[in-house]
């Protein structure tokens, strides 16, 4: 019933997808997201990464401002970075014995980049297009359901099929669209 309804709203107040230089502005304005190297984060995760299309990927930002970060985090997301004081240590002798380990300031640049992103303090966003206009499909790293789910509504969800209520990405897109308050 729940998604029927969302697929009537869905269908009475017709949204639209984000272009391509909308969802970079609504980044980097709205959640000071700014451009990062895609070479940041290794190839060979974009290529063992069964959710990205390294062939499509295009460009990545990252999320490092605390207030942002805060907004775009639910609880679940808190809770799963806070550990207590020993983890905490635990996980800064790991992340200085990695940047030992490192042999470049490539490896080291990615090492801190995961370290951030596994403590809540940086969340980064790849955005892939298959077309020149619209973003295809993203991936978040680091803890931000709110900006999935936000994302989710501006940008549609990767494999969806529009209109097909049994399509499960399709309901997924109809949930943020709800949640975004889109509809």
């Amino acid at each position: 019933m729940y998604n029927f309804e969302l697929a009537t709203r869905y269908s009475q107040m017709n949204p639209s997808i984000m272009k391509i230089n909308e969802v970079e502005e609504t980044l980097t304005s709205t959640f000071k997201a700014f451009e990062i190297p895609l070479h940041s984060i290794s190839s060979q995760d974009y290529l063992n990464d069964e959710e990205v299309d390294e062939t499509s990927i295009y460009k990545l930002f990252t999320i490092t401002n605390k207030s942002i970060l805060s907004t775009i985090q639910t609880e679940d997301d808190r809770e799963a970075f806070k550990d207590p004081l020993l983890a905490k240590l635990r996980n800064s002798f790991e992340f200085l014995g990695f940047q030992l380990k490192a042999e470049s300031s490539k490896a080291r640049t990615y090492n801190r980049l995961i370290h951030q992103h596994n403590q809540g303090t940086r969340v980064s966003i790849l955005l892939e297009k298959e077309s020149e206009n619209i973003v295809s499909n993203f991936k978040v790293y680091g803890f931000a359901n709110k900006l999935v789910s936000y994302l989710h509504a501006q940008v549609g969800v990767h494999g969806m099929v529009e209109d097909d209520i049994h399509n499960e990405e399709f309901r997924l897109y109809l949930e943020a669209l709800a949640e975004n308050d889109v509809i």
